[in-house]
């Protein structure tokens, strides 16, 4: 029997953007590329965080005498996760089981949204210094996808949304 060697290899690359204009406003830009690909014996699969971008963008009013102010947006492609080929049947335990793809990570998820504001004022008082703050995240409630849940046959599945 031979050995089988499964490695996971990894290389990224990030591109940034950043500009402060009228005293208070920065504004930045950021692209990232992840190639990530899985060795399972002497096959080569997409690795599931392989990325063609994810990008980030942001805007800040920073005041200290009066408040900041944040708007964020990030996306990406969705990750890759093994799909269900077929399913089988056990019928002592009256249950099925998956028969997954012998293609691994051969099924994107659909991509990721999300748009964050946050809020901070800092309040100086005689004694005492407060800090408030509020942070709103995924404001559109964009229904990213974490991965599949899958019916008990198999045979239908849905996307189980990232709750945040």
């Amino acid at each position: 029997y031979g050995t089988i060697s499964n490695k996971l290899k990894t290389f990224g690359a990030e591109i940034y953007f950043e500009k402060f204009f009228y005293s208070y406003f920065k504004y930045s830009l950021s692209n990232s590329f992840i190639n990530q690909k899985s060795y399972i014996g002497s096959k080569r699969f997409n690795g599931p965080s392989h990325l063609n971008y994810f990008i980030k963008t942001f805007i800040q009013y920073n005041n200290p005498t009066l408040f900041s102010l944040s708007f964020v947006y990030l996306t990406r492609p969705g990750t890759f996760v093994n799909t269900v080929e077929r399913a089988e049947y056990n019928q002592d335990l009256n249950v099925y089981y998956p028969i997954f793809s012998s293609d691994y990570f051969n099924n994107q998820l659909p991509a990721y949204n999300r748009f964050d504001v946050s809020f901070s004022k800092f309040i100086r008082l005689k004694s005492l210094s407060v800090a408030t703050f509020i942070s709103l995240n995924n404001v559109f409630n964009n229904k990213n996808a974490m991965r599949p849940i899958y019916s008990r046959d198999y045979q239908s599945f849905q996307y189980v949304a990232i709750s945040e």
